[in-house]
């Protein structure tokens, strides 16, 4: 993968020696390429921990699930995770280590992570929230705006939400389309008691250039239901009723 860069771009899994060439050349495709990284693939569920750390005490708000394709592109996000309340410890305890580790004392946090037979294995963590509209299913599902704790730090506030009863499970999905310029788009009306909380979609003329990155990923939909895998079933029922015309088809 790039060295530097965001979105997934670039990156890809290589399980012989001689993919090393077409796995160099697409990491050079990437926007302000600097140069690639080799690292170990590491097998297993991937999950991010949303959370935050006051006075060198770290909180771990909500565990996600997350679905990435075959390009390591995220396409879903779910909370809360099905993972064990065991599993959901040990990640924390994990994190709580790096952070600590990397003298991290208070902000909130977003670290991404797999689930392997040896345990949890970090991948990267970030001084900020995640992205992918991760602050909007945490809320939904926790009552814990990460979004107003970023801004309460950064204005040398201590803030530490008071926690309430866990709320209805949420999920998200991202729209993925393919090369060419969007001619329109149709999207059936939100119906009360769907459980769809917030559609984005993208506008006639936006041009995608097929390249493998969360920024060509075209809108989402974010729905809430009892359970992580009904919420995620009812964005799924949506987006598949989300019609993209391409000029030219």
């Amino acid at each position: 993968k790039p060295v530097s860069g965001s979105g997934s771009e670039g990156v890809s899994r290589v399980d012989r020696a001689d993919e090393l060439s077409a796995a160099f050349a697409l990491a050079a495709q990437a926007a302000g390429f600097a140069g690639a990284l080799c690292e170990e693939y590491v097998e297993g569920p991937e999950v991010s921990l949303e959370g935050y750390s006051l006075g060198g005490r770290f909180v771990p708000v909500a565990l996600t699930d997350k679905l990435t394709d075959e390009r390591f592109l995220e396409i879903g996000h779910q909370q809360p995770s099905v993972q064990r309340p065991d599993v959901f410890a040990a990640v924390a305890h994990h994190v709580a280590r790096a952070l600590a580790a990397l003298g991290v004392t208070d902000g909130v946090t977003h670290s991404e992570l797999r689930l392997t037979s040896r345990g949890p294995v970090l991948i990267e963590t970030h001084t900020r929230m995640g992205g992918d509209s991760l602050h909007v299913l945490t809320r939904l599902t926790t009552g814990v705006d990460l979004a107003d704790l970023m801004v309460a730090f950064a204005l040398g506030e201590r803030p530490e939400p008071t926690p309430r009863p866990p709320g209805p499970a949420a999920a998200i999905r991202f729209l993925v389309g393919r090369r060419g310029r969007i001619a329109a788009v149709t999207a059936p009306p939100v119906a009360p008691g769907d459980g769809i909380h917030a559609v984005e979609l993208p506008r006639p003329g936006h041009v995608v250039t097929g390249r493998s990155a969360s920024r060509e990923r075209l809108g989402h939909v974010i729905a809430a239901a009892e359970t992580a895998e009904a919420a995620g079933r009812a964005a799924e029922a949506f987006a598949a009723r989300i019609h993209i015309r391409y000029e030219g088809d």
